[in-house]
């Protein structure tokens, strides 16, 4: 058998060339970016789907678009962007992977703390626009505390993340 491979969106993470047994062969397409409109003509005689993000729908998966369909690799943990019930029916298997971005989401998950506990778009914004900045010299008064004290430091306080599986649920507490 011959497999078709198309990765939809090769700008998320590097799509690794398959080395398949023989008497089996495999072409990899990969595409940079796909829009809405482009999906159909890249899939139409793809075997297997790559995506991260592109939206497959009961139209693309419709076997007049994509007769040789046999399987959909979601290159992201969630797969809402997939017509689950129209792969069922087709008997197209669905799979995810379920550890991706573990460690981007924890550090977004870190720097939005850091960020909200500094105030660092609200702060951004006063300077960028009000004109406060210029006229009084100093945001000073928005960096305190609601009862009027210095923000704490990372060595005022501990943080820690505590939760289920590989990402965990961030805590702070003051010392």
């Amino acid at each position: 058998m011959h497999y078709h491979i198309v990765a939809l969106e090769g700008l998320h993470s590097k799509i690794p060339d398959f080395d398949v047994a023989p008497p089996h062969t495999a072409t990899l397409t990969v595409y940079h970016n796909t829009l809405a409109h482009e999906t159909g003509e890249r899939v139409k005689d793809a075997t297997i789907i790559i995506s991260t993000t592109v939206v497959l729908d009961a139209a693309i998966l419709d076997s007049a678009v994509t007769p040789k369909l046999k399987m959909i690799a979601v290159n992201a943990t969630g797969t809402n962007h997939v017509d689950l019930v129209a792969c069922r029916e087709r008997g197209v298997a669905v799979i995810n992977c379920p550890g991706t971005s573990i460690e981007s989401v924890s550090e977004h998950a870190l720097s939005l703390y850091f960020a909200a506990r500094r105030r660092t778009v609200f702060l951004h914004n006063k300077v960028a626009s009000t004109g406060e900045w210029k006229a009084s010299g100093s945001l000073l008064k928005y960096l305190k505390t609601p009862d009027g004290q210095a923000p704490l430091t990372c060595q005022d306080e501990v943080c820690g993340i505590i939760g289920y599986g590989a990402i965990g649920m961030l805590v702070k507490v003051s010392l």
